[in-house]
């Protein structure tokens, strides 16, 4: 009867200590299967942060231009290729604001240049090679296009230059904001490699 009993309980111990073991090994699988699936959230978290930034720092030069009744501009210089820098100017001569005027300082800068990747870790201002923009033209991977002067100004009026911003992750997730003209709007896209095509954010 003892001896019975006794080896029934060695067996529900040998049976638990292979659940426990089973468990693990089922916690550690989904642990190594959601590393990836959390690095990719964490970029596109980190891409969309980034584009929600630019789009925010338009927005308030915009508001800037109408209340301090001056053209106010978001100016960006490239460091080297994808890298960029961004700075807050305003005219200070009534000719709007150039870069001459800034060099010269006639036209005055409200925040130091501050550079991007340094703001946002692994994203950069580029859109990948062979995918189409906003307007479904390919051929350029430059990020900042506002034209020549790579700067996306505001009116006392609330006009703006009209251009597009790419952003890229460190992963591929990729990410654009688009500055209209007369109205001055910010719009928020990602690219949707599901359905190949810009989607509003």
């Amino acid at each position: 009867m003892c001896g019975s009993w006794a080896g029934e309980g060695t067996a529900d111990s040998g049976a638990a200590l292979l659940e426990v073991l089973l468990a693990g090994v089922l916690v550690i699988a989904l642990a190594i299967l959601a590393v990836p699936l959390t690095a990719q959230v964490t970029d596109a978290a980190g891409v969309r942060a980034a584009a929600a930034y630019l789009a925010g720092r338009v927005r308030q030069a915009r508001l800037q231009a109408v209340a301090g009744n001056r053209t106010t501009a978001i100016v960006f210089d490239e460091r080297v290729e994808g890298q960029w820098a961004l700075r807050n100017c305003s005219d200070g001569n009534d000719n709007g604001v150039r870069r001459a005027d800034i060099a010269a300082g006639e036209d005055p800068c409200q925040t130091p240049a501050q550079d991007f990747s340094g703001l946002f870790p692994g994203t950069r201002l580029t859109l990948a090679p062979n995918r189409l923009d906003l307007d479904g033209e390919g051929g350029s991977t430059a990020g900042v296009r506002f034209g020549r002067s790579a700067m996306a100004s505001c009116s006392p009026l609330g006009s703006c230059t009209p251009g597009t911003l790419y952003l890229r992750s460190a992963r591929g997730q990729q990410f654009a904001v688009r500055i209209s003209a007369a109205a001055g709007r910010t719009r928020v896209w990602y690219f949707d490699t599901g359905i190949q095509r810009w989607t509003a954010d």
